[in-house]
């Protein structure tokens, strides 16, 4: 028999790169549209950042004397410059 008329297994495999739909991609359409996601997730952080910012200032200072009005102002302060930092 000749070299050539030899058939093997391995002749049948092809490389990735020689089939067309070797790598496909799902298409998932997105849930919502991105701006609007934007916007929701912007409201959410904006909420949670002034409910998260008043519960800590109240168990740090709790309601009252003019020493605790004193401290909150400068934490507020303090806070202010590191978000300008960020």
């Amino acid at each position: 028999m000749r070299e050539q008329d030899q058939h093997t297994p391995a002749d049948d495999v092809r490389h990735p790169q020689e089939q067309p739909d070797a790598d496909p991609q799902i298409d998932v359409p997105p849930l919502m549209p991105p701006v609007l996601f934007g916007l929701l997730l912007l409201a959410v952080v904006f909420v949670a950042y002034q409910v998260l910012g008043g519960l800590i200032s109240f168990l740090l200072f709790g309601f009252g004397s003019d020493e605790q009005v004193q401290g909150m102002r400068l934490v507020t302060m303090l806070s202010q410059v590191l978000f300008l930092l960020l």
